[in-house]
């Protein structure tokens, strides 16, 4: 779960990024003082059928992160439980829903500031730093591999020619 959480975080990156890159980050905004209406909803709806497709990016930007922040959440919490007496993966664990509150509050302040540099940027950066703790957490969790060496004749490494 941690490594399909860290490719939901990366994916959502993605359609960020070709939100960014085609200039459509403030497509859903419909007035000069954006208000709750604005932020939460793409030309009144929760997902703006039928409209522009610059509109259905950034509706599905919205959804999406929705959907990648509860699952974030929902491994840091599993984690969080299962590891009893390990500090640091615990501490880890707590950071990402922190992380993703974060990131909401940072793509709510980069609409309501008509994508001023500071918080876009400080986005961009919380969704690296996202997937950098799931990432982490993956690697953490997983069973050390076996590096026992098996020599070509088929002996184990240790045994006696």
């Amino acid at each position: 779960w941690t490594a399909a959480a860290a490719a939901l975080v990366d994916l959502q990156g993605l359609v960020g990024a070709f939100m960014r890159h085609l200039g459509v980050g403030l497509s859903c905004i419909q007035s000069d003082h954006p208000g709750w209406n604005d932020v939460a909803l793409c030309h009144g709806a929760l997902f703006p059928f039928g409209q522009h497709p610059s509109l259905q990016l950034h509706a599905g930007h919205r959804l999406f992160a929705l959907v990648v922040g509860a699952v974030a959440i929902a491994v840091a919490v599993r984690l969080f439980r299962l590891a009893r007496g390990h500090r640091r993966l615990r501490a880890l664990a707590v950071a990402v829903p922190v992380i993703v509150v974060a990131q909401i509050t940072l793509g709510v302040l980069s609409l309501t500031t008509f994508l001023d540099a500071l918080p876009v940027t400080a986005h961009l950066g919380g969704a690296a730093l996202l997937l950098a703790a799931l990432f982490t957490l993956h690697l953490a969790t997983k069973p050390a591999l076996s590096l026992a060496v098996v020599p070509s004749d088929g002996r184990t490494a240790g045994q006696p020619a």
